[in-house]
């Protein structure tokens, strides 16, 4: 699942997961250079989009709750939130 970054800005993406937590693995990567912020600027000055990767683990249904936030600004809402339900199935 891509994730747009906004690391120049301050902003990270973070996740818990409720339910079957064990059912899942969840990993966050960095999938590609940073894009510039504005036309010009320098690669250093702009953020890196993130890819979600999501592997089941074990049969059972869990919720990733993704934020994208400052962590010096706990009190403010996120800039974005997005919630994931995943049901991993046994295998046959």
């Amino acid at each position: 699942m891509p994730l747009a970054g906004a690391g120049s800005a301050g902003y990270a993406w973070t996740w818990e997961v409720d339910g079957d937590a064990g059912a899942v693995e969840v990993e966050l990567r960095s999938s590609g250079p940073p894009r510039a912020v504005r036309p010009g600027a320098a690669p250093a000055g702009g953020s890196v989009p993130h890819s979600l990767v999501i592997r089941g683990r074990s049969p059972g249904r869990a919720t990733i709750r993704l934020r994208l936030s400052r962590s010096f600004e706990p009190q403010r809402a996120p800039r974005e939130a997005r919630d994931v339900i995943v049901a991993v199935d046994p295998a046959d």
